[in-house]
């Protein structure tokens, strides 16, 4: 089955909030310019899915989903634009129509990490965190989830969010 990238705002099989092109535009001046190049149309896209997924369950963002049919977190509705980013915003608000630049320049960055990586820095797969079975006298063992993805999330993806939103309600605490 190939993947599509379905961008559709408010869509109910929305899969990802950047489009290849914008993905390809941010990354080609990053430090994953040489890796996301060379990598085939069908890698990214699924590159870009996987790291709408990843941004979809990690982040807390705030306001409220549009729809209960659409497939994403965004768009949303009573999150407040950043002093500075009021140009195509309703009174000081995204609209609901609308995906927040830095949301996409996020999931970018993101897809750009994983592209570099030959592990699961994530630990997200079908069997869950499990990572053997024993049958003798019984045996599990679960993978340490930890991993370099959440820091990589807190680290460089969670800023990028944050300066997006006025009323961020994100997992950072800064005193």
């Amino acid at each position: 089955m190939t993947l599509v990238l379905d961008t559709t705002i408010g869509g109910s099989t929305a899969n990802s909030y950047c489009t290849q092109q914008e993905a390809d535009d941010w990354l080609a001046a990053s430090v994953y310019a040489t890796q996301w190049g060379a990598l085939q149309s069908a890698d990214k896209t699924a590159l870009l899915i996987r790291a709408a997924r990843i941004v979809d369950i990690s982040a807390n963002f705030p306001g409220v989903r549009i729809s209960a049919a659409q497939a994403m977190q965004w768009p949303r509705g009573g999150v407040r634009a950043p002093y500075g980013y009021y140009v195509g915003t309703f009174y000081g608000y995204y609209k609901v129509d609308e995906i927040p630049v830095v949301l996409k320049r996020a999931q970018a960055e993101l897809a750009g990490w994983l592209c570099t990586r030959t592990d699961d820095p994530f630990g997200l797969n079908p069997v869950g965190n499990l990572e053997s079975v024993g049958a003798g006298p019984v045996s599990l063992k679960f993978r340490d989830v930890g991993g370099p993805g959440p820091q990589f999330f807190a680290d460089v993806v969670e800023p990028i969010l944050e300066s997006g939103y006025a009323a961020f309600s994100g997992t950072r605490l800064v005193r």
